[in-house]
């Protein structure tokens, strides 16, 4: 059980370093092509489809964090198709690795 805890611990370290690479990323992107980057802790709190509800967290963590990642990959995936609508093919690549990463965490996940 100590080892399944340790490679969880791990696994998560690594997940949030590349959350924050990808919100850099796709933060930078937005400005390059025009937008604003407006990922303040008061709008991020208003996220709520990515959120689990309060009580989900005190009974699995991994199972929470499952959940959220499915929600970030579903919305991957919409941004994908909207950027390729949009024949913008450099944010749809950014959107595709964060995709991919999210699924092979999800399989990770799922295997502890």
């Amino acid at each position: 059980m100590a080892h399944k805890t340790r490679l969880r611990e791990k696994l998560l370290v690594h997940q949030v370093a590349a959350v924050e690479d990808y919100t850099d990323q796709i933060a930078k992107r937005a400005v390059e092509i025009g937008g604003v980057a407006n990922s303040t802790q008061r709008v991020v709190a208003t996220w709520s489809h990515l959120l689990c509800a309060p009580h989900a967290l005190c009974r699995n963590h991994a199972q929470t964090i499952a959940t959220s990642l499915a929600a970030f990959g579903d919305r991957a995936a919409q941004a994908i198709d909207i950027c390729n609508e949009y024949n913008d093919r450099v944010s749809a690549n950014i959107f595709t690795e964060i995709s991919q990463d999210i699924e092979k965490w999800g399989r990770k996940l799922a295997a502890l």
